[in-house]
């Protein structure tokens, strides 16, 4: 099995970007907090008529980057046949994701994205599943296997954080 088969065997639901993403030595470019805001936008769905947010330099550039990706894996998938094309990234809660990165308050986030704070959890939470599920390939070298534990110790906290929250429960 290729490395990319192996990773993509890791990962539901985003398997296909994923592993091409891989493929493509892209993930080896980002920094941690770029890691993140790239799963973030690949998990998130955005509300029906929900504005497209301003974003700052740094996220136009990936944005434009997966852009350019997902157009040619669409443009490959209609050559085969392959409906419904595969999701995009959407970037609504990057901002969000680089704040929360960088240890910004949970109650900052609003002020930077349209979604309300359940929502945020919910996909901030998905991104750290999506991420152990990436981190759990035996395909990765250790940079990026690090890469990807420290971009999970900064992300999953305080309200994102599922488990802690169980634990008061009890």
């Amino acid at each position: 099995i290729s490395p990319k088969a192996l990773l993509a065997s890791k990962v539901y639901s985003f398997e296909l970007q994923i592993g091409e993403l891989f493929e493509n030595g892209y993930f080896e470019n980002l920094d941690e907090e770029s890691l993140f805001i790239v799963i973030t936008a690949l998990v998130y769905e955005p509300r029906k008529g929900e504005p497209k947010p301003m974003l700052n330099k740094k996220i136009k550039r990936i944005k434009k980057d997966l852009h350019r990706f997902i157009s040619h894996l669409h443009r490959q998938e209609r050559s085969f046949r392959v409906f419904p094309l595969s999701k995009v990234f959407y970037f609504h809660l990057s901002e969000a994701a680089q704040l929360w990165f960088n240890q910004a308050a949970f109650s900052r986030l609003n002020k930077v994205c349209q979604v309300d704070e359940g929502e945020i959890v919910r996909y901030f939470r998905m991104s750290i599943q999506v991420m152990r599920e990436i981190r759990s390939s035996k395909a990765l070298n250790t940079v990026f296997r690090n890469k990807l534990s420290f971009c999970l110790e900064r992300v999953n906290r305080d309200v994102v954080d599922a488990e802690k929250q169980l634990k008061q429960q009890f």
